[in-house]
């Protein structure tokens, strides 16, 4: 019988890659992962007589201004940024550093105004433009009110293949009026699974 006794596993260069604690956990400090917390309820959609981000059937969530967002994580060497969207607020935009599998996902409370809407919700990759059909790369979830306005919370993830260098980018389709509730906001998050 054999023991390799390991406490810190770290690149040529010098840096950790992996530690394992006196009680045998192993955490790896260097995994790109990234959460965005937005509490912005501006109202977003199609519907430009009541939203004041107006936009596309297929966009960009818009929701990540200054004065609303918190960065939570973000930790592994990605890139993270908050660039203009095509019509008005900004959107995130997270670029991986490594080629690997990843965790998407969101999660919220929003409420969806007009009666018969549709909200979806999910990532795409590589791209951040407007379209008036189609759908996100990834679609994760999406909320269905055939009555009246009313609020509801969701969330889910997905895994994607990225490459280095890909970036990823919130989305939402089919959203005619849909307000986030400021109290909770919603969350955008990835980590490499290996």
């Amino acid at each position: 019988m054999s023991n390799l006794l390991v406490q810190n596993i770290k690149h040529t260069n010098g840096t950790t890659a992996q530690t394992v604690d006196s009680s045998g956990r192993v955490t790896t400090p260097a995994r790109p992962a990234f959460s965005i917390k937005t509490i912005n309820n501006t109202r977003f959609g199609t519907d430009h007589s009541d939203t004041s981000y107006d936009l596309s059937y297929l966009s960009p969530l818009a929701l990540f201004t200054d004065a609303h967002r918190t960065t939570e994580i973000n930790v592994g060497g990605g890139t993270l940024s908050f660039p203009s969207h095509p019509t008005t607020g900004n959107y995130l935009k997270y670029v991986v550093p490594v080629t690997g599998i990843y965790v998407l996902g969101w999660t919220g409370v929003w409420t969806v105004h007009n009666a018969g809407d549709f909200f979806g919700y999910g990532w795409s990759v590589n791209t951040a433009s407007e379209a008036s059909s189609g759908t996100m790369t990834h679609f994760i979830s999406g909320h269905n009110d055939p009555d009246a306005a009313s609020s509801s919370s969701g969330g889910g993830t997905c895994i994607v293949s990225l490459t280095a260098n890909d970036y990823v980018v919130p989305y939402t389709m089919s959203s005619s009026d849909v307000q986030l509730d400021s109290a909770v906001g919603i969350r955008c998050f990835g980590y490499l699974l290996g």
